[in-house]
């Protein structure tokens, strides 16, 4: 669960990107181990896509986002 928050910031923060990013972690911390995966997508130079997915504890994550940019 630790290692959700941290993933999700990485994974939110890649902004100046020419491909289609894929992004995986991996977390452990006392004893609870976490994983996550992302991918990002521009569709042109204003718009971008974003989702991704993660599992801690046996409860699981899900994000999708659209980004424009001017």
């Amino acid at each position: 669960l630790f290692a959700m928050p941290h993933y999700i910031k990485l994974h939110n923060s890649i902004v100046n990107f020419t491909r289609d990013p894929l992004g995986m972690g991996v977390g452990y911390y006392e004893g609870e181990k976490a994983i996550a995966v992302g991918y990002k997508s521009r569709f042109n130079n204003r718009m971008s896509f974003s989702t991704g997915i993660g599992r801690s504890r046996g409860n699981t994550t899900a994000n999708v986002g659209v980004g424009f940019s001017w």
